[in-house]
């Protein structure tokens, strides 16, 4: 399988390099901002606090949220494609526990007791690399997390390819699981200055990776909007 880059087929070893490259960026970013504990990307949040809700494993209910995912993916792109939707799954297990590994190497580091400026400034950074991992291999589009896919389908199925507009819209769904766990329990976690960077500017930072990280690399996708904006 080939996907075209600026007109040419990108080859299997490309495809990899790109592949791996990104799931390394985005689980970094994601390990990063979770040993923070300075608030997570949206769906991060979502599934950390159905964690402590549920008291099992952050690794099972980012796994659930996952398998959400992929389902308003189909309902949005009125398709099912058994292999790509396998894939997908298969990625999304390792990928979680790549996230707690580089979760427990920062806390090893010992991140949480830098300085509160510090720990704002990693937060946003880390935030901003996960955020170009998942340009990276939205771009690629041969298989990706079922929450970063469905956050593309929103973007441009619903959206018509902006991405800032169809990053907030796709968060409308953990923000509400939030919100309802919060009412039930009245403990919030993973929700901080980082969240609200996430929902305010995450789909900036993804418009910047396209533009600015692997340039050359352009969006390979069967929606019927063909012009990407930001």
């Amino acid at each position: 399988m080939q996907q075209e880059k600026n007109g040419e087929k990108l080859t299997p070893m490309q495809m990899a390099f790109y592949i791996v490259i990104s799931i390394f960026i985005n689980a970094l970013g994601n390990g990063l901002t979770v040993a923070l504990n300075m608030g997570s990307a949206m769906w991060t949040a979502a599934s950390v606090n159905l964690s402590y809700f549920l008291q099992i494993p952050f690794a099972i209910t980012m796994s659930m949220l996952g398998l959400f995912a992929l389902s308003w993916s189909i309902v949005i792109t009125k398709s099912f494609d058994l292999r790509r939707a396998i894939a997908n799954i298969c990625f999304m297990i390792p990928f979680s526990c790549l996230i707690g590994f580089f979760a427990n190497f920062f806390r090893l580091l010992g991140v949480e007791n830098l300085p509160l400026a510090v720990k704002i400034i990693l937060d946003i950074s880390g935030i901003f690399v996960l955020a170009c991992g998942v340009s990276i291999y939205q771009r690629v589009n041969l298989f990706m997390h079922p929450i970063d896919e469905v956050i593309k389908n929103v973007r441009f199925y619903i959206c018509h390819g902006k991405s800032r507009r169809g990053l907030i819209v796709s968060f409308i769904p953990p923000m509400m699981l939030i919100a309802l766990l919060y009412w039930i329990t009245g403990d919030i976690h993973a929700v901080n200055i980082g969240t609200l960077v996430s929902l305010l500017f995450q789909g900036d930072f993804v418009a910047i990776g396209d533009k600015y990280v692997f340039p050359s690399l352009k969006h390979h996708f069967t929606s019927p909007i063909q012009n990407v904006k930001s």
